[in-house]
């Protein structure tokens, strides 16, 4: 639902660096509550892009498949 809800600010405002650092404190919410919330919301924080979300979304969600 986050990366949903960041593609449509995409759209919406455009593919700017403005638009996702302002994005990113609707991340911290929709993580409020996981585990490991606060070492998430850390990275999330600091991403500069949609694509940097999704992969860290993708890695949270299935850290095995993401162990080398």
């Amino acid at each position: 639902m986050a990366l949903q809800h960041a593609r449509l600010a995409l759209e919406l405002q455009g593919d700017t660096r403005q638009t996702v650092i302002e994005f990113r404190k609707h991340l911290g919410w929709y993580t409020k509550g996981l585990h490991g919330a606060s070492d998430l919301r850390q990275r999330l924080f600091q991403i500069e892009s949609v694509a940097e979300a999704e992969a860290i979304f993708l890695e949270y969600l299935d850290p095995v498949a993401h162990v080398a």
